[in-house]
């Protein structure tokens, strides 16, 4: 039975994030986060194969090991960051401890080639192991929150309740349609200048156990009800009902909630078929401000040294190809505060560190800003060594 559950790794991550520190929560915080995955030649003879047609999808999931978590035990509660304390429980959760510390994240393809898939918007530590790859495929990942479908009556209206005729689609009296809802995309500015005010440091390799958060993937997927998201009756078959919806379709083709009202029975409460339900999240989900972030012209100058093809190795970025794409990650990490309910509560004068790629990132934070005071290379930091 054992044998059943055993799982080994089909390739390990490289990535951007070698520490907890600054490694975003949930995947899509950070569109600028760069890292591939290698097929193992362990998992199949011609590992290249396995990748063959992927490059149709734009997006994967992504199931991993939470390999580092340091926990000897898993509660049933847990305090995600965007509560400051108050508990959860962790299956409302996706924090890291669980009973099986099994990860799933959703990245974008940015390439293929051979048996290695390179990936954009991760928030995956470096070599962690990687369990599967799947295609992200909107039809069957997203929650279908409306579903308008009906069946048109004859002619007569002497019509039983019945008999259904096909001719109501063709007629465009009502739009079959599924509505999925659009990614929500973070748009930030850059800001320069400000002072370092006094700050005591703390350890950069101090984490917090019960790190968790909830999904911006939820908040992108939630569907707002619109004035158009309702359900139709299968079987309303009334051909008066049907002549009056007709007369109050709206200008896209669709009935509109008052026309629907207006067009079932009294008392109608009853649907038949395939039932769908508003997709909802826990409000502490979208309940977050987000923080301004701005560089010093000191840490902006510091940036500007750094190059994919720097002749110094300590500047020499891997996976980035330019400072413009380190600058942007780095804001949209800041953007979130990455810093856990303890240091937010107990260090609000402490400076925060974390690493991306090659950089070193040194930043103080307020109530609203996040300000980075300092860049430099990993390779200067004992810590992070």
């Amino acid at each position: 039975m054992d044998d059943l559950w055993h799982m080994k790794p089909i390739g390990h991550m490289t990535s951007v994030f070698h520490h907890k520190n600054g490694t975003p929560r949930q995947p899509a915080i950070c569109a600028h986060a760069q890292g591939s995955i290698t097929i193992e030649k362990a998992v199949f003879n011609n590992p290249e194969h396995s990748l063959e047609d992927l490059d149709n999808f734009s997006h994967v999931w992504i199931m991993f090991l939470f390999h580092k978590n340091n926990n000897a035990h898993t509660k049933a509660k847990v305090k995600p960051p965007r509560l400051d304390g108050r508990r959860v429980g962790v299956f409302s959760t996706r924090s890291p401890y669980r009973p099986n510390a099994i990860g799933l994240t959703l990245a974008a393809v940015d390439k293929i080639q051979g048996a290695t898939i390179y990936l954009k918007g991760i928030d995956i530590l470096d070599g962690t192991p990687i369990l599967d790859i799947k295609p992200y495929i909107p039809d069957y990942d997203i929650p279908v929150t409306m579903v308008t479908k009906s069946q048109q009556c004859d002619e007569t209206e002497s019509q039983s309740l019945g008999q259904t005729d096909n001719s109501l689609e063709e007629d465009n009296s009502v739009a079959n349609t599924i509505r999925h809802p659009r990614f929500l995309q973070q748009s930030t500015s850059l800001e320069t200048g400000g002072n370092l005010p006094s700050c005591s440091e703390v350890d950069f390799k101090e984490t917090d156990n019960n790190d968790t958060s909830g999904t911006v993937l939820s908040k992108s997927h939630q569907s707002p009800k619109s004035e158009n998201s309702f359900m139709i009756d299968e079987n309303m078959t009334n051909c008066k009902r049907k002549q009056k919806m007709k007369e109050k379709l709206d200008d896209e083709g669709e009935v509109t909630p008052d026309a629907l009202s207006s067009c079932l029975p009294t008392g109608s409460t009853e649907t038949h078929g395939d039932p769908t339900t508003d997709v909802k999240t826990a409000d502490w989900i979208s309940n977050v401000r987000k923080l301004r972030v701005r560089f010093t012209p000191t840490a902006a100058e510091q940036l500007q040294m750094f190059s994919a093809n720097s002749p110094d190795s300590s500047y020499r970025l891997n996976l980035f190809s330019c400072v413009g794409d380190v600058e942007a990650a780095v804001q949209e990490v800041l953007n979130e505060d990455p810093r856990s309910v303890y240091r937010r509560q107990k260090c609000k004068d402490s400076l925060y560190f974390f690493a991306i790629d090659t950089v070193h990132v040194t930043c103080w934070f307020d109530e609203v800003t996040a300000e980075v005071v300092r860049i430099q290379p990993v390779a200067f930091v004992p810590q992070c060594s």
